[in-house]
């Protein structure tokens, strides 16, 4: 095999896929392994969390991966990880 060097995040993703689609048969815990990674690394594709507001005109930053909020913006979701851009 040749060197290939995976250009982006959403490539690598498509190329695990694609695999886990091609491949008839995987051991269970292999299967399992390979989409964790990709899911790993669609956390690492930047969201915009979502501004909300409550009482009194504060607000609150959430995350549109899983919906949790925090009141302070930060560069990750401290609940599942997402990184937030």
């Amino acid at each position: 095999m040749g060197d290939y060097v995976v250009e982006s995040q959403e490539e690598a993703i498509r190329i695990l896929r694609s695999a886990l689609e091609q491949v008839v048969v995987l051991e269970g815990n292999f299967k399992y392994a390979v989409a964790e990674g990709i899911v790993a690394i669609e956390k690492q594709i930047p969201k915009k969390p979502m501004q909300s507001y409550y009482n009194e005109g504060d607000y609150v930053w959430e995350c549109l991966t899983c919906g949790n909020t925090s009141e302070h913006y930060q560069k990750y979701c401290v609940y599942c990880g997402q990184r937030l851009d």
